[in-house]
Parts: structure tokens; C-alpha cells; sequence
């Protein structure tokens, strides 16, 4: 028995609007060019920090692209990123439709031992205290929802242990689409905030 499909007028409307779909390639396209152009910005931040970690340092830009975060489309740069089995260094920009620009930084295995006491020290000092941590314990979740990211000045004592005692610790910084046309500015400004966290 074949099951009858019924749109409703609503979906016969976008069904039959190729304008919806045209647009959304050609601000994929944008947001795409933008995240190539912020690839030597991002080098001339993290270079000089990042020089005793040659696997990182010398690290190729990628940018992945997708549908279905949650069941909307992105676009994700990693740049500079190192993704071994145990150890991980990752800054990586996400644009996610609908929602947010963001940045985060990901550290896990030698990367964490080298990095995290500095970056929980320099926390609240940097970012106009619009820095948020993870506390899930999976580190590859992006939302902002409280199950995953808290701002830093709200963390309890008890979460503060629980990120001491995972494997990798994560920070990021977002930005609301809302004012998308002032993006290029907040991600230069927050890509040089991030790095001078590794050396606070």
C-alpha cells in the first residue's frame, strides 16, 4: 500500500519557491569564503604559541560542510587542528544556520596537560566574560544549550572539578546571527583573545 503524501500550504509554498533554495547555496557560498579569508588571520594569531607543536602548527586548513547538525545545515573550519587518537588540538569555527557563529578551542591528551591549567587561569580575565566552558563529556556536541557549554563565571566548584578530571577540556565563544554583517570583526578580535589564553 503506497502511503498518500499531502503537503501542507505551507510546504506547497516551498515546494514551489526555488528562490528559498538559491539563496541559502549562495549564503553557504559566502559564509564559505569567509571562513578561507580567516585562515591567515588565524595563522598570524596562534603561529608564535603554537611553534614547540609542529603537528599542530604545520596542521592543513579544513573546512567540512553538512545538512544535519541537529537538522540544520553548517559549515565548520579547523584550522589549527590535530586529531590523534588520544591527543587533539582543535580551533574550530562553526557557522550553524539558524543559530550562531562560534569559536572553539579543544584540547585533550598532551595537548590538555600543556595548555589547561593556563586557559582556567586566564578564563576571567579575557573575553569580557562571555567565555563558555564544556561540561558534557563528549567534546564533539557544538549547541550552547546547558547540558553542554556554561558560562565560565557560573561554573560551580563541582563542575570546575568534573572539567579537571575529563580528558579534554573545551572553551568557545559565539556569536548571533542576527548581526552577521559585524562577523568579521568579533572573529578577528576573538581568534587573538583565544590565543593569548594559551600563554596568559
Amino acid at each position: 500500500m503506497l502511503t498518500k503524501v499531502i503537503l501542507s500550504t505551507t510546504e506547497l509554498a516551498l515546494v514551489n519557491n526555488i528562490e528559498i533554495i538559491l539563496t541559502k547555496r549562495n549564503i553557504l557560498l559566502q559564509v564559505e569564503a569567509l571562513l578561507n579569508e580567516q585562515i591567515p588571520i588565524i595563522n598570524s594569531c596562534f603561529s608564535k604559541v603554537l611553534i614547540p607543536y609542529s603537528k599542530v602548527i604545520t596542521s592543513a586548513p579544513k573546512i567540512s560542510r553538512g545538512e544535519n547538525y541537529l537538522g540544520l545545515p553548517y559549515l565548520m573550519l579547523d584550522y589549527p587542528a590535530t586529531f590523534g587518537k588520544h591527543d587533539v588540538f582543535a580551533v574550530r569555527t562553526m557557522f550553524w544556520w539558524g543559530n550562531f557563529m562560534s569559536i572553539s578551542l579543544l584540547v585533550q591528551g598532551i595537548y590538555k596537560d600543556a595548555f589547561a591549567d593556563t586557559l582556567i587561569n586566564a578564563l576571567g580575565k579575557l573575553l569580557n566574560n562571555q567565555v563558555f566552558v564544556c561540561i558534557a563529556d563528549n567534546p564533539w556536541q557544538h549547541h550552547f544549550q546547558l547540558n553542554n557549554y556554561v558560562n565560565y563565571n557560573e561554573l560551580s566548584a563541582h563542575q570546575l572539578q568534573q572539567i579537571n578530571d575529563q580528558s579534554f577540556l573545551k572553551i568557545a565563544v559565539q556569536f548571533d546571527l542576527i548581526h552577521f554583517n559585524e562577523v568579521q570583526l568579533w572573529l578577528t578580535e576573538n581568534y587573538g583573545e583565544l590565543a593569548k589564553l594559551l600563554i596568559s
